[in-house]
């Protein structure tokens, strides 16, 4: 097998594993979408979660919140807007993505701060 042969060999084992990859990522990322789907039906069923709304408004209220924040604020208590609106899509508002980030992690810190407060199983 000459040295060219050989090049080429690798050239396509590399090819054909940048494209499983990309395969693999592909059906993770449907996985994933699959997932939030269930998630946003599930949630326009049930209604949302009054802590994660409670959470949007809070954050979004605050005196130290972005503008872009406390413009959805307004806008969901002129009755504009809702909350669980827009929890179902929050990349159409300005700011949306960021107030969603936010309000999640809010979340994740208040779980964790529960659970270390609570005492340790015996």
């Amino acid at each position: 097998m000459s040295q060219g042969t050989l090049a080429l060999e690798w050239e396509q084992l590399g090819q054909m594993q940048a494209e499983h990859a990309d395969q693999d990522l592909r059906l993770a990322m449907d996985r994933i979408d699959g997932l939030f789907s269930d998630l946003i039906a599930r949630e326009a069923e049930e209604g949302m979660d009054p802590e994660i709304a409670a959470l949007f408004d809070e954050l979004s209220g605050a005196e130290s919140a972005r503008a872009d924040f406390r413009s959805l604020h307004q806008r969901v208590h002129e009755d504009r807007l809702t909350w669980a609106a827009f929890w179902a899509s929050p990349q159409d508002e300005p700011g949306g993505l960021a107030l969603f980030s936010a309000v999640v992690h809010a979340q994740l810190a208040r779980q964790r701060q529960t659970a270390a407060e609570q005492p340790p199983e015996s």
